[in-house]
């Protein structure tokens, strides 16, 4: 539990790179974590650039938590990481093409509102 609120600390406060060991140690064990872990650390991946796996029977649970992970970094203002993951669409659609496909639709709603 400890390790599960550290590695949230430090996602949530723009320390990515930290929080990506802990996230996918943390992944490795899902029956404890869920899939939010996986989730945080494909945000974590992403933000560094790195290529990531998630369970494809899992995509659609997956692309949820990866969801409610991106709307937490916007309430938390955590700006650098979201750029980076907008950045990395393409590198998210090949994993969690739910997931990219509810941010593209996000950022088509932003772009009829402007």
């Amino acid at each position: 539990m400890i390790r599960r609120q550290k590695a949230e600390v430090m996602l949530l406060s723009g320390r990515s790179g930290e929080a990506g060991n802990l996230w996918r140690d943390l992944a490795e064990d899902q029956m404890d974590q869920g899939f939010e872990a996986i989730a945080a650390y494909a945000i974590c991946s992403l933000v560094a650039g790195r290529n990531f796996d998630c369970p494809q029977h899992a995509e659609k649970t997956i692309s949820q938590a990866f969801i409610d992970w991106y709307r937490r970094l916007i309430a938390f203002q955590q700006n650098h990481t979201i750029e980076q993951v907008n950045l990395r669409i393409a590198e998210l659609d090949s994993v969690l093409p739910t997931a990219a496909g509810l941010l593209r639709l996000a950022f088509d709603d932003a772009q009829k509102q402007k």
